[in-house]
């Protein structure tokens, strides 16, 4: 068993089980920066969980990786791509996955370049034993002393552009892109009154952001909750719908490749960006202050949850009604129209049921935060007063 926790320096602890009674300590090597590779030179990666590399140009040989246990003795491996398929050979540019914690190189190949990028483990290190600041062994079986490490979201910024050929940027001529290098994902909501659009979200392992773009797919999230997977380069047709995605490079760069009339906006997000890590630990403890605040509503079926922008961490909603009610959220400051504003959320009640979900990250609404009930799912006719009570978490 694994138990991790931060320390000074920028480095991750790591203590393994050794089954004896004691344990082995693990000390995290720092993630190797994207950097020019010769591919059939052996590249040591057996201290790396995840290792990618970056052809950069169109291959005139297709490249064929290898990988090994001792840098010895190679196998032809399989490479993963971007769309998570398969491959045997690469033929084409791009950001492809290569076995971790091995040996690797190529066995043929040629008319293209290289970039490599690792992300980092490390190499046991005996210890005797962990004790506390007490002087008495750590028990890692009491919940109480459960180690966690902090993740954000962060507003990279919100981007506007009413011209084709141009990027949801803070300068909308600049095609090097924002920072992605220290998040675990990408969230970007669009907004504005727009048509004949296409925004291609791009990637790229050059840190500067000067060549090696690539298009990546998402995931579109609906009104109603739910999701499908589209490919990079698709249209966004609909004020409002946020999109997710992994993040495969350093850099990401929203394209708009075309636009007939009208301003488009992105407002993006970074998921899990990691803070810089301290000697401290992090230990959840109750409190009195901080935390969320909650809204109750009894009657009526309209009106404000929040009059500035905010987030929702989560709800619960009973339906008292023996008929389909649904909950329709805005982002207005005063009570909606029904009928004539259109909501960006949707949550449905089953008849005499009920709905409840709490998100660690919240979802984010502005300028502000409205309700209403009605009794169809695209918020056209009004519930009756006191058809649904519930309780929503915001901040």
């Amino acid at each position: 068993m694994d138990f991790t926790y931060p320390i000074a320096g920028n480095q991750l602890k790591r203590l393994q089980s050794r089954g004896d009674g004691t344990v082995a300590e693990v000390v995290a090597l720092g993630s190797l920066a994207p950097s020019p590779w010769s591919s059939d030179t052996p590249f040591d990666a057996t201290l790396y969980p995840d290792v990618e590399v970056q052809i950069v140009g169109t291959p005139t040989t297709p490249y064929i990786f290898q990988d090994s246990l001792d840098g010895v003795s190679w196998n032809d491996c399989m490479v993963g791509g971007r769309l998570g398929q398969q491959l045997a050979s690469v033929t084409t540019a791009g950001i492809y996955r290569l076995p971790g914690s091995h040996f690797v190189k190529t066995r043929q190949g040629a008319g293209a370049s290289a970039i490599i990028r690792c992300g980092a483990i490390g190499t046991p290190a005996l210890a005797n034993s962990l004790v506390g600041s007490d002087g008495n062994p750590v028990d890692f079986s009491a919940p109480a002393q459960t180690f966690v490490s902090a993740t954000s979201l962060t507003l990279a910024g919100l981007w506007s552009t009413a011209a084709a050929s141009t990027y949801l940027a803070a300068n909308a001529t600049d095609p090097t892109g924002f920072d992605i290098s220290m998040a675990q994902g990408v969230s970007v909501t669009f907004e504005g009154t727009y048509a004949g659009q296409n925004v291609v979200p791009e990637q790229t392992n050059d840190p500067s952001g000067a060549s090696g773009w690539y298009p990546i797919s998402g995931q579109r999230w609906f009104n109603d909750g739910s999701s499908t997977p589209n490919s990079g380069g698709n249209a966004f047709s609909t004020t409002g719908n946020t999109w997710t995605f992994p993040v495969y490079g350093v850099r990401m760069r929203l394209r708009v490749s075309a636009l007939t009339s009208g301003t488009i906006s992105a407002r993006v997000a970074l998921l899990n960006a990691q803070p810089e890590r301290s000697a401290s630990v992090a230990v959840l403890r109750p409190t009195t202050a901080g935390g969320v605040s909650v809204a109750r509503v009894t009657t009526g079926n309209s009106g404000v949850i929040k009059s500035g922008a905010g987030q929702l961490y989560g709800w619960e909603i009973a339906n008292t009604n023996a008929a389909r009610r649904y909950l329709q959220l805005y982002a207005k400051a005063t009570a909606p129209v029904i009928g004539t504003d259109t909501p960006v959320m949707t949550i449905p009640i089953p008849p005499s049921g009920d709905k409840s979900q709490h998100n660690p990250i919240g979802i984010a609404f502005y300028p502000a935060i409205a309700w209403a009930v009605t009794t169809d799912a695209a918020g056209a006719t009004a519930g009756a007063s006191g058809d649904t009570v519930f309780s929503v978490l915001y901040a």
